[in-house]
């Protein structure tokens, strides 16, 4: 259950610091704006930086927490958008991080490599008996 706890608070830490980072960036903006054009770029920069955010250091972020790589996170977002709607967006990478966690627990009660590791010989052939 620590591992869980521990990848858990890495997600919600990334998205606490990221909030707070664009927060930041608008309320500066805001108090420094007299012309109205410049609350248009900091929209347009907004936007482009909330998707650098989402594609880029985002990814990059919570991988360093859950140990997953940016691509995993990626495409579980699209996965659990598909399955789940809103919330299954907001809901894929703590759902994957932990089946992660389980994975690798279960990996090393068993001591094996992966799923199929007890199915192949050394050699890379799979066993008669296994077939």
């Amino acid at each position: 259950m620590q591992d869980v706890n521990t990848t858990l608070a890495a997600y919600t830490r990334a998205q606490l610091i990221s909030c707070f980072l664009i927060g930041l960036i608008v309320i500066l903006t805001a108090a420094a704006s007299d012309d109205p054009w410049k609350a248009l770029y900091s929209a347009i920069f907004l936007v482009v930086l909330r998707i650098i955010h989402d594609y880029v250091t985002y990814p990059r972020i919570v991988r360093g927490g859950i140990h997953l790589h940016p691509l995993v996170i990626i495409l579980s977002v699209l996965a659990g958008e598909q399955v789940a709607g809103i919330p299954g967006v907001f809901l894929a990478i703590p759902i994957v991080a932990i089946l992660t966690v389980f994975y690798r627990h279960v990996l090393e009660h068993h001591g094996r490599r992966g799923l199929i590791s007890g199915l192949i010989d050394e050699d890379g052939r799979m066993p008669e008996e296994n077939i």
